[in-house]
């Protein structure tokens, strides 16, 4: 159980003695509560560093394999700049993302398709047995990166690239924000 005040308090009364239990509900939804309270808005989100120190944003649902292709484009030489939370900011007419925390969620399945990615350098989740994780604290940008571009997932069989425009893009990115689904919940 958890409050989050003003955006800078965050009481827990924890209900479990698992470490890893609680930490995930910390770096998860009370980190949103938090960025919501202060105003940002959090997106459900991964995200990579080009060589020109911006950043690609890849925005899904969960399952459709976000996390997968960011690992895929660390192995190809662009670092990590943050899964599963991203903040989105504004700068001189600018999109910039913030990263949330250093830790990647990896499902089981993800592991056969890495050269570097084992469950040996990593953690099991006790929250979700069906995950790992993977700290990539040594390598973790707390800079504010200006936002190159954004990707959206979608399940289907059939890769494909199409262009959106901006009423479907400002769409997309409600359904991915994390505040969306507090909404109801606030009122």
């Amino acid at each position: 159980v958890y409050t989050v005040l003003a955006g800078k308090m965050i009481r827990v009364q924890s209900l479990s003695e698992d470490e890893d239990l609680v930490n995930s509900r910390i770096y998860g939804h009370v980190m949103a509560m938090i960025l919501i309270q202060r105003g940002t808005f959090p997106f459900h989100s991964a995200s990579v560093i080009t060589p020109s120190r911006k950043i690609w944003v890849i925005f899904g649902n969960h399952g459709t394999g976000k996390t997968h292709l960011v690992l895929q484009l660390k192995e190809m030489g662009f670092p990590i700049f943050s899964d599963d939370i991203l903040r989105i900011d504004w700068k001189d007419g600018k999109a910039m993302g913030n990263a949330a925390y250093p830790v990647i969620s990896l499902r089981e399945s993800s592991f056969g398709s890495f050269k570097k990615y084992s469950r040996k350098n990593t953690r099991k989740s006790k929250f979700d047995y069906e995950r790992y994780h993977l700290d990539f604290a040594e390598c973790f940008v707390t800079e504010t990166l200006e936002i190159a571009g954004m990707i959206f997932l979608y399940p289907s069989e059939t890769p494909r690239l199409e262009k959106m425009s901006p009423k479907e893009v400002l769409k997309s990115l409600f359904m991915r924000a994390i505040m969306g689904k507090y909404i109801p919940v606030l009122g």
